[in-house]
């Protein structure tokens, strides 16, 4: 997988990546709730970044970062098209996240995820992330980074 900083013209597939995977989730779509994706070139700019990862053409995963502080940023809109799971692709699109977070020097990074989906807490557990919040319905995590990595 080839993973790029989004171009206008890939915009409205990575919408469709991200809410299609919603729809797997919550069993439905429901359209204006996410303003960002509404208008992605406009919302991720300057410090929020929106990556996309490209297979043999194809769009296929989406992955973004917000900057919450100079050295903390937060990892939204992670997702794989259902055809490409457990192949490894979010995996690489979380470790290119943490790495570009890491340029902007980054000591940290935080998520949130909802506290239903197993799948999504292991993966970030595996991949180094600690729950820090708990909540009715969502588990805040946070992977701070070592020195010199």
């Amino acid at each position: 997988m080839n993973i790029s900083i989004i171009a206008a013209e890939d915009a409205e597939a990575a919408k469709g990546i991200v809410l299609q995977g919603f729809k797997e989730r919550f069993g439905v779509i429901i359209d204006g709730l996410n303003p960002d994706l509404d208008d992605i070139m406009t919302y991720y700019k300057g410090e929020n970044l929106f990556y996309v990862g490209k297979y043999q053409g194809d769009l296929i995963a989406t992955g973004g970062l917000l900057s919450e502080s100079p050295t903390e940023y937060r990892v939204v809109r992670m997702s794989v098209s259902a055809r490409y799971r457990s192949l490894g692709l979010g995996k690489q699109m979380l470790l290119f996240l943490e790495q570009e977070a890491r340029k902007r020097n980054a000591a940290s990074m935080v998520l949130e995820t909802n506290q239903e989906w197993s799948d999504a807490i292991n993966f970030y557990k595996r991949n180094g992330y600690e729950a820090f919040q708990i909540e009715a319905d969502r588990i805040h995590f946070r992977k701070i980074f070592s020195p010199g990595l």
